[in-house]
């Protein structure tokens, strides 16, 4: 009757193991999904401020200089630092020579 019980216990410890081990694997590639999600989400205001860029740009082809150098100023404010902040104050600056 022991090695009946003993046998049962180490089937329940390989059960609870290998649960253990799957949960292990699960958690794993869940923080690998979640890694690359955040680092897409950090491409999303850079993919915004380029958005607004060509917004203005085309503004400015339609002849809406007004509303192109409002949306030129927002990217300059809110995404500075960014590649589209220097693209946004060179295309102002281009407009004010012209």
């Amino acid at each position: 009757m022991c090695l009946l019980n003993s046998f049962k216990l180490g089937s329940f410890n390989k059960v609870i193991y290998g649960t253990y081990e799957r949960f292990l694997i699960g958690r794993r590639k869940i923080l690998q999904i979640k890694n690359a999600f955040q680092k897409l989400w950090l491409l999303v205001p850079v993919l915004y401020s380029f958005r607004l860029y060509y917004t203005a740009e085309s503004n400015l082809q339609l002849g809406n200089r007004g509303d192109a150098i409002a949306i030129l100023n927002e990217i300059i404010e809110f995404y500075s630092g960014t590649e589209a902040a220097v693209m946004a104050q060179a295309l102002i600056d281009r407009t004010n020579d012209s």
